[in-house]
C-alpha cells in the first residue's frame, strides 16, 4: 500500500489514541493530552512508524500526571477529520477527550499541527494550560498541504470551515498558552503576530529558524515536567527576550542531561566531517591501537 492507502487503513481500522495510567503518580488527578503533528510520519517511514504504533512525545510523558493520553492524526489534516472513522471530526474528538478526561485536571501539549490542537482542545476542555511549540492558528497557509491528500479536499471546497482560524475561539474561551516560537522563522513570527491578539498567550522566543523543532527534545520534555510555579518563574525570566536554545537548555536540563545532549550533538557533527582516505585510515589505526592498548592494560 502507498502512503494514502496506509493512512486510510489506519484511519478506518485503528483508534489512533492510547491511554497510559499511573495511579502512583504524584498528581493522580492530572491528565496530560499530547497531540502529534503533521510530522508524525514521512513518505519514507510511514509504514514503520504506523506499524510500531508511534505517537509523538511517547518518550516524554508528564511523569507527575496520573494519566497521559496520546492522540495522532493519521490523515495529517490538522484533526479536521478527527482521528478515526468513528471520531471523524474535531467536535467528535473534543467529545471523546471530554469523556476520557472526566474527573481530571487537564493540560494539553503539541507541536505545529499538534500545537494548534493543543491550544484549541485546551480551550474547549478548560485546561489549566497548554504548551505549544510553533502551534499554528491560521490554516490558510496550509492549503498547498491539504491539496496533497484526497480526503482533505472537502475542507478546501467547503464554504464554512470550522476551526480554520482559532484565534477567535481562544479569545472567547481563554486558556493559558505557553507558546514557543522560532524567532528567526518568518512563518513563526507571522503566527506569533496573530496569537498576540490573545492576552492569555505567553511567548517564549527562541533564537532559531526551525519551525516545529524550536527546542531540543530533552528540553521540551523537561519543560512539560516543570511544576506550574516553575513554568511561571521561567516565563518571567525569559519574557520579552530572545533566548538561544543553549541558554534555554541550561535553564531546564540537569548537568547529566546536558552532557548527554551535547555529547550526542558532537558525535553527530563529527560524522558529517569529510575526511580523506588517508585521514580515515589514520583514525581507524588510532582507534585500533587505543583499544588494543586498553585491553592489554586491563589484563
Amino acid at each position: 500500500m502507498n502512503l494514502e492507502q496506509y493512512a486510510e487503513h489506519f484511519y478506518q481500522h485503528k483508534e489512533n489514541y492510547k491511554i497510559i495510567d499511573n495511579p502512583d503518580a504524584a498528581e493522580p488527578d492530572l491528565c496530560a493530552v499530547f497531540f502529534s503533528s503533521v510530522g508524525l510520519y514521512s513518505e519514507k517511514n510511514f509504514a514503520a512508524r504506523l506499524d510500531a504504533d508511534y505517537y509523538e512525545f511517547h518518550r516524554n510523558p508528564v511523569r507527575r500526571a496520573g494519566r497521559n493520553i496520546y492522540v495522532r492524526d493519521v490523515l495529517l489534516s490538522f484533526y479536521l477529520d478527527g482521528i478515526n472513522a468513528r471520531v471523524n471530526s474535531a467536535d467528535q474528538l473534543f467529545a471523546l477527550l471530554k469523556e476520557l478526561t472526566q474527573g481530571y485536571r487537564v493540560i494539553t501539549i503539541g507541536v505545529s499541527a499538534g500545537g494548534y490542537m493543543a491550544m484549541l482542545a485546551g480551550s474547549v476542555l478548560g485546561a489549566e494550560y497548554a504548551v505549544s511549540e510553533s502551534g499554528t492558528v491560521n490554516l490558510d497557509f496550509m492549503k498547498h498541504h491539504f491539496a496533497k491528500f484526497p480526503w482533505a479536499r472537502k475542507w478546501l471546497q467547503a464554504a464554512d470551515r470550522p476551526y480554520w482560524q482559532i484565534v477567535p475561539y481562544l479569545q472567547q474561551k481563554p486558556v493559558t498558552v505557553y507558546e514557543f516560537e522560532a524567532y528567526n522563522n518568518p512563518c513563526d513570527r507571522e503566527n506569533a503576530a496573530l496569537l498576540s491578539a490573545v492576552p492569555s498567550v505567553k511567548f517564549f522566543n527562541i533564537a532559531c529558524d526551525s519551525h516545529g523543532t524550536v527546542l531540543d527534545s530533552p528540553a521540551i520534555g523537561a519543560f512539560i515536567n516543570l511544576l506550574p510555579r516553575q513554568i511561571e518563574e521561567l516565563y518571567h525570566s525569559c519574557r520579552g527576550k530572545v533566548v538561544s536554545r543553549a541558554a534555554f537548555n541550561f535553564r531546564v536540563l540537569s548537568w547529566g542531561q546536558l552532557f548527554k545532549l551535547y555529547g550526542k550533538k558532537f558525535r553527530k557533527n563529527l560524522l558529517k566531517i569529510k575526511f580523506s582516505r588517508k585521514e580515515k585510515l589514520l583514525i581507524i589505526a588510532g582507534i585500533t591501537i587505543f583499544n588494543t592498548t586498553s585491553n592489554r592494560l586491563q589484563h
